[in-house]
């Protein structure tokens, strides 16, 4: 379509619909009605057509291109090999998409949606540390959307994708960035959660210089399992946020395993020192949801659930995110050591997988 790119689609079978992501020219004039074709073959033509609705995501702050998700009809009970959208039923379709439907059995408890991978994302050996304290946590795979990236972080990648923990997507953007906010992220989060249906328990979309610690358990999974268990009626769960400077000096006091934290620069066990300030309530939070009961997922919060759910917020003292960055607001300080619980395994994963890349691209 003119002004539209698409680039995944989604069968919601029990909902008798399909879910398509893309791009769309913000405050075009042009109708929000469009046309899908379905297709029982990948090159049969034999198809039907039904109406679609165009919605645009929010979070384009402003830009030439948002996010956005089509919403198509799909009243019969038969199953589809591909789709394609046009303005109209005069048109033609251009190209046609695989539909995919939700996994029928669950395969992994936490599959968690990273940033748009991009080539200012090229501290591979932070990568590593966020991946493994992930795992350690109770994180089973990972999906990213690959814009570009340097080649040592591409052998880190291949890597991974070999253990089967990395799912990598080719994400090239039909657009210039400038044109659209943050490499449309919204999009790329929203396949993320449609992806994850049916094959994993949980979606948790997180940045890599975040680390979401469990204060009153000893990782997400017991975490989750307490949390529903105290509301089954929840879609999702939000935590809140406090940042750790960068900037302030490591202290390593009364830390065993100070020499081999340094040698490899781990962050999250270096820098104990957070800001006295922890956000509020739907300021920077994170989100842990079921995929299956989420319509549409924001980088912060759930901006749709299925009907009869609802969105958690967690209290701070029973888990906390902690966001590693350069800031410097506050003029106070907390001690906050609670990484270090995880410190033993948490080295050794991430030595383990600096020794296990075929070709050197981690300098330590």
């Amino acid at each position: 379509m003119n002004n539209s790119f698409v680039f995944s689609a989604f069968a919601e079978p029990d909902e008798h619909r399909v879910k398509i992501m893309g791009l769309h020219r913000v405050n075009l004039k042009s109708s929000k009605r469009c046309i899908c074709w379905f297709y029982k073959e990948a090159n049969e033509p034999e198809n039907i057509q039904t109406n679609g609705t165009i919605d645009l995501l929010t979070d384009h702050h402003g830009t030439t291109y948002g996010a956005m998700m089509i919403t198509c009809d799909l009243n019969d009970n038969e199953v589809w090999h591909a789709v394609s959208v046009t303005p109209s039923i005069k048109h033609k379709p251009l190209n046609r998409m695989i539909l995919h439907y939700p996994a029928k059995a669950v395969q992994r408890n936490f599959t968690l949606c990273l940033s748009v991978m991009h080539s200012r994302l090229g501290n591979v050996l932070k990568f590593v540390e966020a991946v493994e304290f992930d795992k350690v946590l109770g994180a089973n795979h990972f999906i990213i959307h690959h814009l570009s990236s340097s080649q040592p972080m591409k052998i880190l990648l291949n890597d991974y994708i070999k253990t089967g923990e990395v799912t990598l997507l080719n994400y090239n953007l039909p657009i210039g960035t400038k044109d659209v906010h943050y490499f449309g992220q919204i999009a790329a989060v929203n396949d993320c959660v449609y992806r994850s249906r049916g094959v994993s328990r949980y979606v948790f979309v997180v940045d890599i210089d975040e680390i979401l610690i469990p204060y009153a358990f000893n990782d997400w999974m017991e975490m989750m399992d307490n949390l529903t268990s105290a509301e089954p009626k929840a879609s999702s769960f939000s935590f809140r946020t406090t940042f750790f400077d960068t900037t302030m000096p490591d202290d390593t006091r009364r830390y065993r395993q100070k020499d081999l934290a340094t040698r490899y620069k781990l962050t999250t066990l270096l820098k104990v020192w957070r800001e006295n300030y922890i956000f509020e309530r739907n300021v920077r939070c994170k989100v842990i949801g079921k995929p299956e009961l989420i319509d549409v997922m924001a980088i912060h919060t759930v901006a749709n659930q299925k009907r009869a759910h609802k969105l958690i917020p967690v209290n701070y003292t029973t888990a906390l995110l902690h966001h590693y960055r350069l800031k410097n607001s506050s003029p106070t300080r907390i001690y906050n050591d609670k990484t270090r619980q995880y410190s033993s395994r948490v080295v050794d994963r991430v030595i383990k997988r600096v020794n296990s890349i075929p070709t050197p691209c981690i300098r330590v």
